[in-house]
């Protein structure tokens, strides 16, 4: 398996053949986090049920005996769901399935996906991909850090666009980060609620693209 350092020399000779075996690493890596979701095995399960829960939820011109009836139909669909979704949990995986999935896109298409030790040059590749050929009579084996861009750096449209320009996607997928992000500070962030159709969208996408890179 590829070190950080033979990554960093790759970079330096230019050599498309070891960044493609480190490409099929990172998304063999990302398989292996997917895998460990509750959602890659369920997620057409949980469209399911999402659709079940937005008729439970509707609850207009019911009577009393009506509207006990839909909640503890309400509140199985729900338990059903937490077991096709492990809310924070899944979403950390997924998060680093998706980081993944990104540095191998990068490095099969000769993009360097290692932060810079000089700040100038970080502000660079946080702004915008960096071949190999873009650096050939500048950079050193010295001038990488053992650090890879993250997700924050992957969902700008210079970077994503290499996975997806699918609007519902991206948004999903910033969705999914931003979820990630505000867990450590909002109780409330699992409650369980119907999920929009851009929740699916990107986890669709992170389960297609890892699946049909590892077949």
């Amino acid at each position: 398996m590829p070190s950080h350092k033979d990554i960093h020399q790759a970079y330096l000779d230019n050599d498309q053949a070891r960044l493609n075996h480190s490409a099929i690493n990172a998304v063999m890596n990302a398989h292996k986090l997917l895998k460990k979701t509750c959602v890659y095995e369920n997620l057409d399960i949980l469209k399911q049920l999402n659709e079940q829960l937005k008729g439970s939820l509707n609850r207009g011109g019911l009577s009393l005996n009506e509207i006990e009836e839909r909640s503890n139909e309400t509140s199985n669909i729900i338990d059903h769901m937490k077991s096709c979704y492990d809310g924070i949990a899944d979403d950390l995986l997924l998060l680093a399935a998706f980081e993944h999935l990104m540095c191998s896109k990068l490095l099969k298409n000769g993009y360097v996906i290692h932060h810079y030790k000089k700040e100038a040059s970080n502000k660079q590749i946080r702004n915008e991909k960096v071949s190999t050929q873009d650096i050939r009579n500048t950079a050193t084996l010295d001038s990488f850090l053992d650090i890879t861009v993250n997700g924050n750096t992957l969902l700008k449209n210079n970077y994503i666009s290499l996975l997806t320009t699918n609007e519902e996607e991206i948004t999903g997928l910033k969705s999914l980060k931003d979820r990630r992000n505000k867990s450590h500070f909002d109780s409330n962030i699992y409650s369980l609620r119907e999920y929009p159709k851009e929740f699916f969208a990107a986890i669709g996408l992170i389960i297609n693209s890892i699946d049909s890179m590892i077949e």
